[in-house]
C-alpha cells in the first residue's frame, strides 16, 4: 500500500509552524540536556563510577524517549524532522511549483524555501 505524503501551501506551513515552534523548542532543550548528560556519563564511566554512570544513562534514555515522542508529533503533522543538531524541520510542498519544501529551524523568524536537493540536507 502506498502512503500519501502531505504537501503544504505556504499558509498551511505557517499555521503549522505555530505548533512546531513550541515542540521544536522542547526538542532542542532535550537534545542539549542529552549532550550534557552523555559527557557526564562518559566521564563517570572513565573514572570507574559505574553505578552513577548507569543512573545518568537512565536519565538519557528517558530524555531520548521524550524527544522521540515530540519528533513523532511533528511528523504526524506531515512535516519532516531532518536535523537533530540544528532542529531543521521541512514542510513538503507541491513540486509542480518548483519548490521542494518550506524549511524552518529554531532561531529562524520565518519559513525558508528550500530546493528539492537542499530540503534533505542543511548547509
Amino acid at each position: 500500500m502506498q502512503s500519501t505524503k502531505r504537501v503544504f501551501t505556504r499558509e498551511e506551513a505557517e499555521s503549522a509552524l505555530l505548533f512546531v515552534r513550541r515542540v521544536a523548542k522542547d526538542i532542542t532543550k532535550a537534545q542539549e540536556k542529552i549532550s550534557d548528560l552523555y559527557d557526564r556519563f562518559w566521564h563517570l564511566e572513565s573514572i570507574g563510577e559505574i553505578q552513577k554512570a548507569e543512573l545518568i544513562n537512565e536519565r538519557i534514555q528517558k530524555l531520548l524517549d521524550r524527544r522521540d515522542h515530540w519528533i513523532l508529533e511533528i511528523e504526524a503533522l506531515g512535516c519532516e524532522y531532518q536535523d537533530s543538531q540544528f532542529g531543521r524541520i521541512c514542510f513538503p510542498t507541491d513540486n509542480t511549483t518548483g519548490e521542494g519544501a518550506f524549511c524552518w529551524r529554531p532561531g529562524d523568524d520565518d519559513l525558508q524555501v528550500c530546493s528539492e536537493s537542499s530540503s534533505r540536507l542543511f548547509l
